[in-house]
């Protein structure tokens, strides 16, 4: 708006100015493109000549910058559908290798549980062997002693 006054400003002083030096020396004609003392009406003219082209441009000017605004949204999300698309599409493709990887997790879950208990087993088991061998050898040395008695008394 303060460039469409400043135009009718410049054009208005124009218009005085040529008519003025019209007026005080007649002598002198003052043309511009051959126009002598150019009306008010033609000034006028151009000024909102000018203006609408202004005008004109500006809503061009905005006209684009929401159209780069809209191409831009547009853009972000193809590409985000894309990203969500193509992620898919890969877990489908990888969907074997992983539940083969899970499969295998819960096999060695599965033995390394068997071998926690393996170690507990075998201590009871070695406990009662131990405790059945000591038995043994206490019998062993009773007997041994019965029999050293008779034989010797």
């Amino acid at each position: 708006m303060i460039r469409f006054l400043i135009l009718c400003v410049v054009f208005f002083l124009f218009y005085i100015g040529f008519s003025a030096i019209g007026e005080y020396d007649s002598g002198i004609k003052f043309s511009v493109y051959d126009y002598q003392n150019v009306p008010v009406v033609v000034v006028v003219v151009v000024v909102v000549v000018v203006a609408s082209l202004q005008l004109q441009l500006q809503l061009q000017l905005q006209l684009q910058l929401q159209l780069q605004r809209t191409c831009m949204t547009v853009f972000v999300f193809i590409q985000l559908f894309l990203m969500v698309a193509l992620k898919l599409i890969f877990l489908i493709f990888d969907l074997p290798t992983i539940l083969k990887k899970r499969w295998y997790r819960r096999k060695l879950q599965k033995i390394n549980s068997r071998l926690i208990y393996v170690p507990v087993v075998v201590v009871v088991v070695v406990v009662v062997v131990a405790k059945q061998l000591q038995l043994q050898l206490q019998l062993q040395l009773q007997l041994q002693l019965q029999l050293a008695q008779e034989c010797f008394s």
